[in-house]
């Protein structure tokens, strides 16, 4: 549990198409959805979905975003791969990494019958930041967190409400799997 709190507060120096990104933010994370980019939707990523990715989320929070305009739909339609096919598999796996260092929220264990205080629905973005709001931070405090640590807080949130969601290790995982249960992991 520790380890995957602990990312949020020591960024990824990642490095993707020569721009440094930023931590990724619900307010990158809903950028990226306005303009339909398969990154945060889902889909075949071309070089064009990376370029665009990395000029986004290379910008702190709440920047004013480039205007892509024809210039966005020359990139998705006219680049090949042809290119920048030994470059593209780094690049790519660059991204997902980047957005995996801060997706990570905690994670909780349903272990047979025990459905504990049932799971939180925080996989929307706007669930995220209406989330927060709710917890007293002001809409630009929500916008700028990113999508794992607002997990964690609405986590730490529900539990200081009364609800279980059973948030455990790694070593709770297996010593319940050795111990003989059946259980369902989720990530939050």
């Amino acid at each position: 549990m520790q380890d995957r709190l602990a990312r949020h507060f020591l960024d990824a120096e990642s490095v993707l198409l020569g721009k440094t990104l930023q931590p990724f933010t619900l307010w990158h994370w809903r950028t990226l959805a306005a303009l339909e980019s398969p990154l945060v939707g889902g889909g075949d990523i071309t070089f064009a979905d990376l370029y665009i990715g990395a000029r986004i989320c290379a910008l702190p929070a709440f920047s004013a975003i480039p205007r892509f305009g024809s210039f966005l739909n020359q990139l998705r339609h006219g680049w090949t791969h042809a290119r920048y096919d030994r470059f593209f598999d780094d690049e790519r796996d660059t991204w997902f990494d980047h957005l995996a260092h801060y997706q990570a929220g905690p994670k909780v264990l349903r272990v047979g019958d025990n459905q504990g205080g049932g799971c939180l629905k925080v996989h929307s973005v706007i669930y995220l930041t209406t989330g927060l709001m709710r917890l007293g931070l002001s809409d630009r405090e929500a916008w700028g967190f990113t999508p794992g640590l607002a997990r964690w807080y609405l986590a730490g949130a529900a539990e200081n409400e009364g609800r279980d969601l059973n948030i455990v290790t790694e070593q709770h995982i297996r010593e319940a799997l050795v111990a003989g249960y059946s259980i369902e992991e989720m990530d939050l």
